[in-house]
């Protein structure tokens, strides 16, 4: 089944490349974004992506990108009965390449602003989870935890669009929303409390699951020939 997932994913408008290949249109988009803010009163995130996408052939396209993303969740502490707001933080961290290929539709047909496309792409990283007080990060909501470390790879599929906002699609907008398969493999290191002991133990194992993927950047055309 997973086999089949991959071919899927990478096979679905390559039948496409038939069509006249005299009508190139070949541009290099420079992509990404910096962004950083507030969620709540005690959430905080920070994201930033850098990438090239490669578009020939009219309808089609080939990207690369990196990708940084931190949250950060400061929980209260209580002292004598009093409550502070600024106690220890959980942080979790991923750092992974997102290679894509998208095909464009509409594109010989709408000659506007929009642009929607089909995408499929595959994500390889990393994911960090870690907290100054070892008493607030959990595994399967129960499991107290010093740290948890993840290599995960995502295959997904997507649906988005693109939207120009400068002359000859110069500069724009690019925002998709899809589902992957992410599989996962997982290092723990928990402990247990045994008064007067503490023990420490490590543990490694695999998950797989559907989760829902959101992507937007801003992009500039930086070679058309």
């Amino acid at each position: 089944m997973k086999r089949l997932i991959q071919c899927l994913i990478f096979i679905i408008p390559l039948t496409s490349f038939s069509q006249d290949v005299s009508d190139s249109n070949k541009k290099i988009l420079l992509r990404g974004k910096i962004f950083a803010s507030p969620i709540l009163e005690d959430a905080f995130f920070r994201n930033l992506s850098i990438g090239l996408e490669f578009r020939f052939l009219n309808q089609h396209s080939i990207g690369i990108d990196y990708v940084h993303f931190r949250f950060r969740i400061e929980q209260d502490s209580i002292v004598n009965g009093i409550e502070y707001t600024s106690g220890p933080s959980i942080y979790s961290r991923r750092n992974y390449l997102n290679v894509d290929y998208r095909f464009y539709p509409f594109r010989k047909r709408l000659n506007g602003r929009f642009d929607p496309y089909v995408n499929s792409f595959v994500k390889i990283g990393k994911r960090d989870v870690w907290s100054v007080d070892s008493s607030l990060v959990y595994a399967n909501g129960t499991e107290r935890l010093l740290a948890q470390n993840s290599n995960f790879t995502d295959y997904g599929l997507a649906v988005g669009t693109r939207l120009d906002f400068g002359v000859k699609d110069r500069f724009g907008l690019d925002a998709n929303i899809g589902c992957v398969k992410r599989m996962s493999r997982i290092w723990y290191q928990k402990y247990e409390t045994y008064d007067p002991l503490t023990i420490h133990e490590e543990f490694n194992t695999s998950d797989s699951k559907w989760v829902i993927h959101m992507r937007m950047n801003l992009y500039f055309r930086i070679l058309g020939y």
